[in-house]
């Protein structure tokens, strides 16, 4: 049919073969993850992954973890797998929905009685829907304190960045940092960055719903970056701060494009490809709570 050559026409990249949970002892849906850095923690957060983060594009997960935790930050991570809700809500799926809210809100709650010796500085996201979602959940009001990128997070903490790579920027329609992610990586951090307008094409679950208007966008997209890479042979370096955008950004690899989270360029930055080997050596120091 016309629908599945769409979206033949324009295949989704490759997603990493494990999840964010890979790295982590398991746990029940009764059960938190209290991950504590090696130095005395500064400062402690929730952090709420989402499907994007932890099960689609499970570098980001882990980048932000990884990222929390050499920053001296204590990390308290929900149940494996939990959704905040925005696909059912996007999809008029209301029953479902009402589930989700409900679960997490209880889960939520629960996770912050099991831990209310602490002081949250904040709750920590890599998905501007998550972050939506999570405001309808007053998610902010249960830890006390505020919803916050990771990336802003961590520049608030420590701006120094160094690089040497020019790069693009795409911003999110669902902007996890609020239209600021320009700002943040050319005044705070210091890197060389071209912004590229326009959404992306992939919109959440409207690729799959109507792959001929999505296809239209990717275009429009693609029409955009050829307007700043020109006849570039070298693959350049899309940064982005959205799960789903990592996926319709994918798909202009045919002009040498490598869409990128923040997060994860920041990982990088951080100990080149060692980070993840890191990583891996950060979370034995961790702790399975039962609520």
């Amino acid at each position: 049919s016309k629908k599945i050559f769409q979206l033949l026409k324009s295949p989704v990249p490759a997603t990493p073969k494990d999840t964010l949970r890979s790295i982590m002892p398991r746990c029940d849906t009764n059960q938190a993850i209290l991950a504590e850095p090696e130095e005395e923690a500064l400062h402690t957060v929730f952090y709420f992954p989402g499907c994007g983060s932890e099960r689609l594009f499970s570098d980001i997960g882990k980048a932000s973890l990884y990222l929390l935790l050499k920053n001296r930050t204590r990390v308290i991570l929900p149940p494996p797998f939990l959704c905040c809700g925005y696909p059912a809500r996007v999809n008029a799926s209301t029953e479902q929905k009402g589930r989700i809210t409900l679960r997490d809100t209880i889960i939520f709650s629960q996770i912050r009685d099991m831990f209310n010796d602490l002081k949250f500085d904040a709750c920590i996201i890599s998905c501007g829907t998550c972050r939506e979602s999570l405001e309808e959940l007053e998610t902010g009001a249960i830890f006390d304190c505020k919803i916050i990128d990771i990336s802003r997070f961590i520049m608030n903490i420590n701006g120094t960045v160094n690089s040497s790579k020019k790069y693009l920027y795409h911003a999110p329609c669902h902007d996890s940092l609020n239209g600021e992610g320009f700002d943040i990586l050319t005044k705070e951090a210091g890197l060389t960055v071209e912004q590229i307008p326009h959404c992306c094409s992939e919109a959440g679950t409207m690729a799959i719903s109507r792959p001929d208007i999505s296809n239209a966008m990717l275009e429009r997209k693609k029409e955009a970056i050829r307007s700043v890479t020109g006849t570039r042979e070298a693959m350049t370096t899309m940064l982005t701060n959205c799960p789903s955008c990592i996926q319709g950004l994918g798909r202009n690899s045919d002009l040498k494009v490598n869409p990128v989270h923040i997060s994860t360029e920041l990982a990088e930055l951080t100990n080149k490809e060692q980070w993840k080997k890191e990583l891996k050596e950060l979370m034995k120091n961790c702790e399975i709570i039962t609520f």
